[in-house]
């Protein structure tokens, strides 16, 4: 599994970096309005995705997960062409009617006709490759996962960006439907080479029943991800609003770098534990992992918090410092969707996909309870509160409902507590003493007191056990291994 955590750890910090790239330059080549329509064209394209793939790339990975750990290959691959034929039919027929709806779609998004079906045309592509990603996942085949989600970064993001610069938001979905073809061609290539010839037949009614809660999980998740934009856009009417607000939490949502390496290889990975040992190697393994989230998690997100004007005024300028404080607080929520991600994917790996239902259903009735009191009240501060509570109460219920079928309850380390709040203590005294400075002295004095007190603070407290220290040496490319020894 570590080998694993160490292929999607390296793979997040190339396309967060990336991002971080993308987001930044296009800040710059196009105003706040069209940023806005970016955003936009992104949630058509996940309205796509989302509506009409059913989860199956999800239910892909854990039958052929399941089966294989319980040595079944057949049944494995018999899986994944169940699910091929089933998304390719659901996916056409859905194609045909999105492109019938698109003068609608267009006439509520303000969006050109041209741009909205372009944003279908790359969701329709993009539904094939997050299929084949998922049955790389079930296979294990980590390395080839985290190649296939770079070649998709490289090949939308980049070129994104050239186009941007003559074409406006045009050119960024022509480069998005670039991506999603290179993001297909790869896993189907790989796929084809490693496909066991032997398949044993399994109902598409079995899969289909396995997803269908993660596919409700997967409406109700789309509505939580943009209901925060919509909800400030109906209150505002102001795209340059919702495009800021946009590239702040979408720079929060890159924090979760700092955990879904994890979670991505422990779903694949507790299945076919589950499918071997049972209800126990659950509770097992997430005991084991809950640590490190905490530890990774939480310091470098209060870090972030704590510097978070002088970053959002590096990377995208003076016009989005504004937002500084709502992005402060949704980088505080990342340790509640690091644990409760850990959570449900226990409870996903168990295939109690009901119980994750649940917790999605109520996170967004917070959400929305949150919205309706403070969205028109507090605009874009007020949308950040909102996201928050609903954050801590999805993880409240996943913790309850592993607590109930794993047994495990939380143990929180204090010790790695301690040494999350120091160390961004330690950048909140830094930005208090420069921050009237010039930008670049800001931020180089945030950076040096993050790493050391970092490292001070890692030999005093020792907030990580060996067999913690043992995960990290076995996630880590050979050539930085000796970054353990400092910590």
């Amino acid at each position: 599994m570590g080998r694993g955590v160490g292929y999607i750890t390296v793979m997040n910090i190339i396309n967060s970096l990336i991002a971080f790239f993308f987001y930044a330059t296009i800040a710059r080549i196009v105003g706040t309005s069209d940023v806005g329509k970016i955003a936009l064209i992104f949630l058509v394209i996940s309205l796509f995705n989302t509506v009409t793939l059913f989860a199956l790339n999800l239910s892909v990975t854990w039958f052929m997960s399941y089966f294989l750990g319980k040595g079944d290959n057949d049944g494995a691959f018999g899986a994944f062409s169940a699910s091929l034929r089933t998304t390719a039919i659901i996916s056409a027929i859905s194609f045909i009617a999105f492109l019938a709806l698109s003068p609608m779609i267009s006439s509520m998004t303000g969006l050109s006709i041209y741009l909205v079906v372009g944003a279908i045309i790359a969701g329709f592509i993009s539904n094939f490759s997050s299929l084949l990603g998922g049955a790389l996942y079930g296979l294990s085949k980590y390395r080839e996962v985290a190649l296939q989600n770079i070649i998709f970064y490289v090949m939308s993001r980049i070129p994104a960006l050239a186009l941007a610069f003559f074409m406006g938001p045009a050119g960024v979905v022509i480069a998005w439907i670039i991506g999603s073809v290179a993001g297909t061609l790869y896993p189907a290539y790989i796929l084809k080479r490693n496909t066991n010839a032997a398949k044993r037949k399994i109902g598409v009614k079995d899969i289909m029943k396995y997803g269908m809660p993660l596919y409700i999980l997967a409406l109700v998740g789309l509505a939580q991800g943009w209901l925060g934009i919509s909800a400030l856009y109906a209150v505002t009417g102001s795209l340059s609003v919702i495009g800021i607000y946009y590239l702040i939490s979408s720079s929060a949502s890159l924090l979760g770098i700092l955990y879904t390496p994890l979670t991505s290889v422990l779903f694949p990975s507790m299945s076919y534990k589950f499918g071997e040992s049972g209800h126990g190697a659950i509770r097992d393994t997430i005991r084991a992992v809950e640590g490190l989230v905490f530890y990774v998690t939480l310091t470098v997100s209060l870090s972030v918090a704590a510097a978070s004007r002088p970053l959002l005024t590096l990377f995208y300028g003076s016009a989005y410092a504004a937002d500084s404080l709502p992005f402060s607080v949704l980088a505080i929520a990342t340790i509640f969707g690091a644990l409760g991600g850990v959570y449900s994917t226990g409870l996903q790996s168990m295939g109690r996909t009901d119980r994750q239902l649940i917790v999605g259903i109520v996170s967004v009735a917070v959400l929305f309870a949150g919205l309706l009191a403070f969205a028109k009240l507090m605009g874009p501060m007020g949308v950040a509160i909102a996201s928050f509570i609903s954050s801590a109460s999805s993880f409240a219920l996943s913790h309850h409902f592993i607590r109930s079928h794993s047994g495990h309850t939380i143990s929180v380390p204090w010790r790695k507590v301690t040494f999350s709040a120091l160390v961004a203590l330690a950048v909140l005294c830094a930005q208090l003493l420069t921050g009237n400075m010039r930008l670049m002295f800001n931020v180089f004095a945030d950076v040096i007191a993050f790493i050391v007190a970092f490292l001070l603070l890692s030999k005093l407290i020792k907030p990580l056990t060996e067999w913690e220290k043992g995960m990290f040496r076995s996630a880590m490319p050979s050539w930085i291994i000796w970054v353990v020894k400092l910590i």
